[in-house]
């Protein structure tokens, strides 16, 4: 190897940290393609857009696109949205479409790598937690500080039971695999877990038996 070739070799970087990069920003991948899609003919004389550009059409509803998103068919667009630097409705849809895709298949690695970010937003991070678990992917491995903020506002502002499960079970591999986080975690600590409620054996108090068998009963 002459001396160039390697004072070359020496500067590129050992190791490639994709979790560290910053997310996609979405006007140059995405709105380019769904404008080529936007300007092909449609078939039959047809004028319905193309999922994708319907997606970034400015005349679009919030609940045209995200209709738009359910019917993504491909999960190279929709990991590419989910990790983009899009508004968090068209985000978490994508990641919900994913699960739905996907039907129990794990992601590609190179795909959750990409989906690393997504730890460290309150609206995302549950979904992305349950993709990455379908693949044995190690996203504890990958959370910080900014993950616990996101997982605290979450547990705190979430609504929907389903989602709630979901971020206490989070929570609760996070309190087991990451001590170092121990103190961040117990700050935000979110009470009586709904897990908990929902397994836990149920005692029955003051309960009356009622004899269906005997005939002067009214109940």
């Amino acid at each position: 190897m002459n001396a160039k070739k390697k004072a070359t070799d020496t500067t590129k970087p050992a190791t490639s940290t994709v979790s560290n990069r910053p997310r996609a920003a979405l006007s140059a991948l995405l709105v380019q393609a769904a404008h080529v899609e936007a300007r092909r003919p449609a078939p039959s004389g047809s004028r319905r857009l193309d999922p994708l550009a319907r997606i970034f059409d400015a005349n679009a509803s919030r609940a045209a696109k995200i209709a738009a998103v359910s019917r993504l068919a491909d999960p190279v667009p929709l990991v590419t949205l989910a990790a983009s630097d899009a508004p968090a409705y068209l985000r978490r849809n994508a990641l919900l479409r994913l699960d739905e895709l996907m039907d129990g298949r794990p992601l590609a690695r190179t795909d959750l790598e990409r989906l690393v970010p997504c730890l460290r937003d309150k609206e995302l991070i549950a979904f992305a937690v349950v993709l990455m678990d379908i693949a044995d992917f190690d996203w504890c491995a990958r959370c910080d500080e900014g993950t616990v903020d996101a997982l605290c506002l979450a547990l705190h502002e979430c609504q929907g039971l389903h989602e709630t499960v979901l971020l206490e079970d989070t929570f609760a591999h996070l309190v087991h695999t990451r001590p170092d986080l121990g103190r961040n975690l117990r700050a935000c600590s979110p009470g009586p877990l709904h897990l908990k409620a929902m397994y836990q054996p149920v005692v029955a108090h003051n309960v009356v038996y009622v004899d269906l068998a005997r005939e002067d009963n009214v109940a």
